[in-house]
């Protein structure tokens, strides 16, 4: 878990996946004084142009979106406890 953005107000964390992949992450912006539910950001591209293809014709035929398994890793499970 990393802190990547911080105002008076508010932090977002970022966990990222066990697979390491640089687009795959998760975003939790929590509110520092409880008032709002913390928000869960997940960003996940297709990696190669024959992927994004394969999903976008998968979107036009289906209507059905890419699906992407998150694995939290072991060390920042602890810290998404705390986060919640």
């Amino acid at each position: 878990m990393e802190k990547i953005y911080e105002t008076e107000n508010e932090a977002t964390y970022r966990f990222q996946c066990d697979c390491f992949c640089p687009h795959c992450a998760l975003d939790i912006t929590v509110d520092k004084n409880m008032v709002v539910k913390p928000t869960f950001s997940f960003w996940s591209v297709p990696e190669s142009i024959k992927s994004r293809l394969i999903y976008c014709w998968k979107m036009l035929t289906t209507g059905k979106g890419f699906e992407q398994e998150f694995i939290l890793r072991e060390e920042d499970r602890k810290n998404l406890k705390i986060l919640l």
